[in-house]
C-alpha cells in the first residue's frame, strides 16, 4: 500500500507531545526488520477527527482537483477517497505516492498551564473590577461583597462545564463548538453569533474603561488634546484610538505572546495586591471601617445584589478565552480544567477583597465633603457616577501612591483585556466562516502576514459603533446579556453531550450530575431579569442582534452547514517511555536554499551511525488559530523541506522531515529538540544578520537551552564539500567536540585536516603540543590525513581571520568561559565567526561529554 505524503496531527498526550517512532517501531510492521511499507503516525491522534480537520490528511494532487468544488463537496470528496483507501472496518485517510518519504506536517501545541491562566485572569480582571466596581458598590452596598461571591460560584459551576468539554474538545471555537455538537443545528449557529457580539462588546467596555481612566488622568494636568464641541466625548475618542491601535496589532499580527500575557497578568495581579495592602493599612486607621462594612449590609435588599451580580458578570467571562485557546494547549485534559478553576478562584478572591477594601476605606470626612451618609452611596456616585470610585476613593483614603497604583494597575488591566478579548472574537466570526455559518471572506487568511483579517475588521466594526453609539454602562450591559445566554446554551449542551456520548474520554467531569449543569442554565437565565429593570436597553441590543442573527441564518443561507463526517485514523503505539539507542541529529532549516546545512547534518549521522531530523517551523501570528493554516498555506514549505529530504537522503542515512506550525520558533526548536533526545542540532545562520538571530527569533534561548552538542554553522551559501578542513586548537570540550565534528566530516567526504595554533611565540607550549597531539589522534582513528600549523600572532583573532581567509571550512569550539554574558559561545568565538570570510562550524557541547540520553557518538564504521 503506498505511503501518504503529507499528514497532519496534532501532538497530544504528556507535554507537548513531540516523541517521535524510532527505526525499531518503524520496521515493527514486518518479520523480517524491514521497515512496515505504512507506518503509524508519529504523534497520538484522536480516534475520529471532525471534517473540517479531514482536509488536513490529503495529498497535494487531491487540492489540485478541488478548483469549483463547494467544501461540502471537498468534504465528500475527502471521506470517499478515505474509505477507498482504508483497510478494514476502520477507513483511512486517502494515500498518495510518496517516492523515498514523507513530510510529516504538524500543529504543535505552544501553552502550558501558566500561560492559559494568566490569559484567563488577564481577560477577567478589566473595566468589571475598575470600571464597574464602583457602580455595583452603590447598588448592593456592602453586600457587593456577596454579589461578587455568588457570580463566583455560578460561574464556577459553569465553569465546571466549561472543563468537562474543554477537555473532551480541545479546539478553537469554545462554547460555539460545544453547542453545535451537542444541540440542534440553529442553537450551533445562535451561540456562535451571541458568542462573536458578546466577546466584541465586551472589547468596547474595555476600551471605555481604558479611555475614561486615560482621560481623568490627562484632566489632572489640564490637557485635553481634543478641540470642546465634538460629538464625541474625550474618553469616547480615547476608547476608539485605543480600539482601533490594538486591532491593528491584531491584524499585523504582532500581537501579544504567551509570555507577554503572562507578563501583562502578574503586573496587574502585584499592583491590585499591592492596592489591597494599602488599603489595609488606610482601614487600620479608619475607626469607620467595621461601621462602613457592617453597619448596614444590605441597603440594596436582596434587588441591588441581583442587580450588582447581573452588571458585573461580565468580569468573570474569561474562561471562554480559555476554551477558545484549547487546541494550542498542551495536555490540555489536565491543563484546561485546572486554568479554568485557577483564573475564577483567583479573580473572586480578588474581587471581594477589592469591595472590602472600598467600603473600608471610606472616612466620615470624605462623605461629608461629597454631602452624603452613605458609603454605598458615595461610592455609587463618585467619580462619574461611580466610573471613577476607584481612583476618587483611593485618592482620598491612601493619596497619591493609591492614585498611582490604581491608575497604572486600570490602564493596565483594560488594555490587556482588551488584547486579549479581540484575539478571542476574532477567533469565533473567523471559525464560524470556515465553516460556513457565516460569510466565507470571515474565514479567509490574510496571505501574508497568516491573520483573520476579515474577522478581525468585522468586529472591529461593531466595537467601534458600540463605543460611539451607547454608555459605559449599557455597553456592559449588552455584553452581559450575551454570555448570559451563551452560559445557558453551553450548560445545556454539556447535558446533551454527556447523555450522547457517555463514553467519551473527559479530562474531567462535572459532579453532581445533571443537578449543577442544570441549575447552571437556570441561574444564567434568571439573572437577565434584574439586568433588564437596571439596563433595559442593554437587553433589547441582545434581542436584536438575536433576531438579526436569525435573518443571516434562514435567510442568507449560511443555514447550509457543512456535515460532520468523522475521519477514523489509526492509533499511534505510545512511545514515550521508550529510550531510543540511535544517535540523533536535528536541523532547524529556515529556508529552502539551506541544503548544505542538511547535507552537512546528514554526513554527521551517517558518520556517527544515527539519524537525521529535519525540521521546518512556520510561525504564525499569536491571534491566529493554528487549525486556520490549511496544505495550500504551507505548501511551498513543504515542498522546499521535500527537496531537503531527497538531498539529505542520497548520502544513504534515516531521514525524519517535518514541518510545525507553531507561534514561538525558539520555544519549538527547543522543545523538539529536548522530546526528541537530541545529541547534536546543527543551526544555519547565512551572515546577513546579527548572530543572535536566527529564522527571525532570539538565538540565545536556543543555543542556552537545548541538549546535547549545539553547532552554529555559517556559511553565506552553497558550496562544495570541503576538501582540506582547518580545525582552530584551544583547551577544553568544545574544542576536542568540534575536532570530532570535524574528523567526521572529512572522514565522509574523504577530505584532508589541518590544525592550526594561534601562539604568541611562534612555538606550542608542552600544553598545547599535548593537546596537538590528542587531536591529531581524533583525525588518525579515522584515517583522516591531517597537518598542523602553528601561527604566531599578537592578536589571536585578527591572526585566525587572516590566516583561514581562504580555507574550505573552519571548524572550532565554544570559549570555556563566556566572561561577556551578551555572547553566545564566548567573546573569541563570537569575533571569528562574525568576522571569518570563509565557512565556519563553530560547537559548544553540554557537560558532561555526552548527549541527553548518553549516548556519545557511535564508533566510527568501516570505510567502504
Amino acid at each position: 500500500m503506498p505511503r501518504a505524503k503529507y499528514l497532519f496531527c496534532a501532538p497530544g498526550g504528556k507535554g507537548s507531545g513531540e516523541r517521535w517512532t524510532t527505526k525499531r517501531q518503524r520496521a515493527a510492521g514486518s518479520g523480517d526488520g524491514t521497515a512496515a511499507s505504512s507506518p503509524a503516525p508519529r504523534c497520538p491522534l484522536p480516534a475520529t477527527l471532525p471534517s473540517r480537520r479531514a482536509r488536513f490528511f490529503l495529498p497535494s494532487s487531491h487540492y489540485k482537483q478541488r478548483d469549483g468544488a463547494s467544501l461540502a463537496t471537498r468534504r465528500k470528496r475527502a471521506v470517499k477517497g478515505g474509505k477507498a483507501a482504508g483497510a478494514g472496518p476502520a477507513a483511512r485517510p486517502p494515500t498518495a505516492e510518496a517516492g523515498t518519504g514523507k513530510v510529516k506536517v504538524e500543529f504543535r501545541r505552544d501553552m502550558g498551564l501558566l500561560d492559559i491562566v494568566m490569559i484567563g485572569i488577564g481577560a477577567m480582571i478589566g473595566a468589571g473590577i475598575f470600571v464597574l466596581g464602583g457602580i455595583a458598590s452603590g447598588l448592593a452596598g456592602p453586600a457587593c461583597i456577596l454579589a461578587f461571591l455568588f457570580n463566583g460560584l455560578i460561574n464556577i459551576i459553569t465553569g465546571m462545564t466549561y472543563a468537562e468539554l474543554g477537555s473532551a474538545y480541545p479546539e478553537a471555537g469554545g462554547g460555539y463548538l460545544w453547542v453545535k455538537k451537542g444541540l440542534p443545528p440553529p442553537f450551533g449557529f445562535v451561540s456562535g453569533w451571541i458568542s462573536w457580539f458578546g466577546h466584541t462588546v465586551a472589547c468596547s467596555l474595555y476600551a471605555l474603561g481604558f479611555g475614561t481612566y486615560l482621560a481623568w488622568l490627562l484632566q489632572q494636568y489640564g490637557l485635553d488634546p481634543f478641540p470642546p464641541g465634538l460629538f464625541l466625548s474625550t474618553d469616547k475618542i480615547l476608547a476608539v484610538l485605543i480600539a482601533l491601535a490594538l486591532l491593528y496589532v491584531n491584524y499585523r499580527g504582532t500581537g501579544t505572546t504567551g509570555r507577554s500575557e503572562i507578563a501583562f497578568t502578574m503586573s496587574k495581579l502585584v499592583l491590585l495586591g499591592l492596592f489591597i495592602a494599602l488599603g489595609g493599612v488606610a482601614m487600620a486607621h479608619n475607626p469607620a471601617a467595621v461601621d462602613n462594612l457592617f453597619g448596614d449590609f444590605f441597603p440594596g435588599g436582596g434587588g441591588g445584589i441581583l442587580f450588582a451580580m447581573a452588571l458585573t458578570l461580565i468580569a468573570f467571562q474569561g474562561y471562554e478565552v480559555i476554551a477558545q485557546t484549547g487546541e494550542e494547549v498542551r495536555d490540555p485534559k489536565r491543563n484546561i480544567p485546572k486554568a479554568i478553576f485557577a483564573s475564577l478562584i483567583t479573580v473572586t478572591a480578588i474581587y471581594i477583597l477589592m469591595v472590602v477594601v472600598l467600603f473600608g476605606i471610606v472616612t466620615p470626612d470624605m462623605m461629608a465633603q461629597a454631602g452624603v451618609s452613605s458609603p454605598s452611596v458615595y461610592l455609587g456616585t463618585a467619580g462619574a457616577s461611580g466610573e471613577l470610585a476607584l481612583i476618587d476613593v483611593a485618592k482620598a483614603a491612601i493619596g497619591p501612591v493609591g492614585i498611582g497604583v490604581i491608575l497604572l494597575g486600570g490602564l493596565l488591566s483594560t488594555l490587556s483585556a482588551l488584547n486579549a478579548t479581540i484575539f478571542s472574537s476574532s477567533r469565533v466570526s473567523f471559525a464560524m466562516g470556515r465553516d460556513g455559518t457565516l460569510p466565507a471572506y470571515l474565514g479567509e487568511l490574510h496571505q501574508k502576514r497568516r491573520t483573520p483579517h476579515n474577522a478581525i475588521s468585522a468586529s472591529g466594526l461593531i466595537l467601534v459603533l458600540m463605543i460611539v453609539l451607547f454608555p459605559i454602562q449599557t455597553v456592559a450591559g449588552a455584553a452581559d446579556v450575551m454570555f448570559l445566554v451563551l452560559f445557558a446554551i453551553t450548560n445545556a449542551a454539556g447535558i446533551a453531550l454527556r447523555y450522547r456520548m457517555p463514553g467519551l474520554e473527559r479530562g474531567f467531569k462535572v459532579p453532581l450530575f445533571p443537578l449543577l449543569p442544570v441549575l447552571g442554565v437556570l441561574f444564567n437565565v434568571i439573572l437577565i431579569y434584574p439586568l433588564y429593570l437596571i439596563e433595559p436597553l442593554a437587553v433589547y441590543i441582545g434581542v436584536i442582534w438575536i433576531l438579526f442573527g436569525g435573518y443571516v441564518h434562514y435567510f442568507t443561507g449560511a443555514r447550509k452547514e457543512i456535515l460532520e463526517t468523522p475521519v477514523t485514523i489509526p492509533e499511534a503505539a505510545p512511545i514515550a517511555e521508550e529510550k531510543r539507542a540511535r544517535y540523533r541529529v536535528l536541523v532547524p532549516v529556515a529556508l529552502a536554499e539551506h541544503r548544505w546545512l542538511a547535507e552537512f547534518g546528514a554526513a554527521v549521522a551517517k558518520e556517527r551511525g544515527g539519524d537525521l531530523s529535519l525540521l521546518k517551523v512556520v510561525e504564525i501570528p499569536p491571534g491566529t488559530p493554528t487549525s486556520a493554516i490549511h496544505y495550500r498555506d504551507v505548501s511551498d514549505q513543504i515542498q522546499a523541506v521535500e527537496r531537503l529530504e531527497a538531498a539529505a537522503r542520497d548520502l544513504e542515512v534515516d531521514v525524519d522531515a517535518r514541518l510545525l506550525i507553531s507561534h514561538e520558533v525558539s520555544r519549538t526548536i527547543v522543545e523538539t529538540a529536548r522530546g526528541e533526545d537530541a545529541d547534536l542540532t546543527v543551526l544555519g545562520w547565512t551572515g546577513r544578520t546579527r548572530v543572535g538571530a536566527i529564522m527571525g527569533t532570539n538565538l540565545d534561548r536556543i543555543v542556552n537551552e537545548l541538549p546535547g552538542e549545539v553547532v552554529m554553522f555559517r556559511s553565506d551559501g552553497e558550496r562544495p564539500p570541503a576538501r582540506e578542513v582547518t580545525v582552530l586548537v584551544s583547551q577544553g570540550r568544545h574544542a576536542l567536540a568540534a575536532a570530532e565534528l570535524a574528523a567526521d566530516y572529512a572522514r565522509h567526504h574523504r577530505s584532508r585536516a589541518r590544525l592550526l595554533l594561534v601562539s604568541v611565540t611562534g612555538e606550542p607550549t608542552s600544553v598545547e603540543s599535548a593537546r596537538l597531539a590528542e587531536l591529531e589522534r581524533v583525525f588518525s582513528t579515522r584515517e583522516v590525513p591531517v597537518s598542523r600549523k602553528v601561527l604566531r600572532s599578537l592578536d589571536f583573532v585578527a591572526g585566525v581571520l587572516a590566516e583561514t581567509a581562504g580555507d574550505e571550512l573552519l571548524f572550532l569550539g565554544a570559549a570555556e568561559v563566556r566572561t561577556f554574558g551578551r555572547t553566545l559561545f564566548g567573546y573569541l568565538p563570537d569575533r571569528v565567526i562574525r568576522g571569518a570570510r570563509c565557512p565556519v562550524v563553530l560547537v559548544r557541547k553540554v557537560a558532561g561529554g555526552e548527549g541527553p540520553a548518553g549516548r556519545g557518538p557511535a564508533a566510527p564504521a568501516a570505510s567502504g
